[in-house]
């Protein structure tokens, strides 16, 4: 009898298992569409697309560095689907530990280029989606956030005792 319980148990989570790939395939997905809107609207405006998902060390990503005429840009997407009650926006996903990863990846993208003297910036890309996942609106933040400040608010958090 417990071998029957524990295999039925097992077949649950085998199926949410197998599920799982259809929701995140479709997250993926939905993120890939904002990032070729997001790069149609910095093409739009002028800037010189260098390249897209970066990767450094498997979890840290640039979803998008390009040229500003002399500023280099690392760009995060975050795109959304419309909701009832949505009150919280894209941009706000990029909490202190997001912003540390894309600084710790822009630096490795740097530092693959040979660290060259040049001005750079974070900047945000909003994108949002329809229920249906049609096409809103879109908003760029040019420097949405600064190494200084992610910085300053890491070492107050580490002296609050909150760094992991």
């Amino acid at each position: 009898m417990t071998v029957a319980v524990n295999l039925a148990n097992w077949g649950g989570c085998l199926r949410r298992w197998l599920s799982r790939p259809q929701d995140a395939d479709q997250h993926l997905q939905l993120g890939r569409y904002g990032e070729r809107l997001a790069c149609r609207l910095l093409e739009e405006r002028g800037y010189d697309l260098l390249t897209r998902n970066y990767r450094h060390q498997g979890r840290r990503e640039l979803d998008i560095v390009c040229r500003d005429e002399a500023v280099l840009c690392f760009v995060e997407v975050k795109t959304r689907r419309q909701a009832e009650g949505m009150d919280v926006l894209p941009s706000e996903a990029v909490d202190l530990e997001k912003r540390r990863h894309v600084i710790s990846a822009a630096r490795q993208y740097l530092a693959e280029i040979g660290n060259p003297p040049v001005t750079h910036r974070y900047d945000v890309v909003e994108v949002y989606l329809d229920r249906a996942g049609g096409f809103q609106q879109i908003r760029h933040i040019p420097a949405a956030f600064r190494e200084e400040d992610v910085e300053r608010a890491r070492r107050q958090q580490k002296r609050r005792g909150g760094d992991r």
